[in-house]
C-alpha cells in the first residue's frame, strides 16, 4: 500500500483544486497562504481525499478486480511538520522558488513558493479544464507527500531483504504519511 501511495502515477482529487482551477482560468493567477493547506481542517480533508483515492487506485494498481478491494478501508494521517521539511529544503536559500509545468510553447502553469507563507500559481495560455485540475492535483499530491519527489523508496520482497539495506532506509527515510487501519 505504502509504494501504491508513493507511485507517481497516483493521484488524488483534492476538494478545493475545481475552485482554484476555475480562478486561474479566469483570472491567470491564483494567491494563497500555507496555513490555507496545512490547517488541522484542510489537512483533515487531505487525508480523506488522499485515503478515498487510494482505495479507488487499488484494484487498478495491483491490476485486480474491484470486488477484492471493494470493502477494504485505509486511513492516511498527514503531518504539518513533516509537509513543511519537505518543502523547506527547497526554498532556504532561495527566497523565491519556482516550479513551472509546461504543456507547449505557449502554455505553462507556474508555482511559486517563497519562506513569507504567500504562495502563487500563475497560468500562461489556456488549457481545459480536465488537465489544469489534474495538474494542480499532482502538484498537491507532491506538496502532501514530498517523499514522492525523486526519492528512492526500498521495499524489500521479504523481511530478510532489509537488513541489506536498513542503513540506506536509516539516511534517506523521511515519512510523509502514515497510513493505519487496512481492513478487508
Amino acid at each position: 500500500m505504502l509504494n501504491a501511495l508513493l507511485d507517481s502515477r497516483f493521484t488524488a482529487n483534492f476538494d478545493s483544486v475545481k475552485n482554484i482551477a476555475g480562478h486561474l482560468s479566469d483570472t491567470g493567477s491564483y494567491e494563497f497562504s500555507e496555513s490555507e493547506w496545512l490547517s488541522d481542517k484542510a489537512l483533515r480533508a487531505a487525508e480523506k481525499n488522499i485515503s478515498d483515492a487510494l482505495k479507488d487506485y487499488l484494484n487498478r494498481y495491483f491490476v485486480a478486480d474491484a470486488s477484492i478491494t471493494e470493502f477494504a478501508s485505509f486511513t492516511v494521517n498527514l503531518d504539518s511538520e513533516e509537509i513543511r521539511h519537505g518543502v523547506a529544503p527547497k526554498v532556504v536559500g532561495n527566497i523565491n522558488t519556482k516550479r513551472t509545468i509546461s504543456f507547449d510553447e505557449k502554455t505553462s502553469l507556474e508555482c511559486q513558493f517563497n519562506l513569507n507563507g504567500k504562495w502563487k500559481f500563475n497560468l500562461q495560455g489556456d488549457l481545459p479544464t480536465r488537465i489544469l485540475q489534474g495538474t494542480i492535483n499532482e502538484v498537491l499530491m507532491d506538496f502532501y507527500c514530498p517523499a514522492r519527489r525523486g526519492r528512492a523508496f526500498l521495499l524489500p520482497a521479504e523481511r530478510s531483504g532489509i537488513n541489506l539495506f536498513f542503513r540506506e532506509l536509516n539516511s534517506s527515510a523521511q515519512p510523509c504519511c502514515v497510513m493505519s487501519q487496512v481492513r478487508h
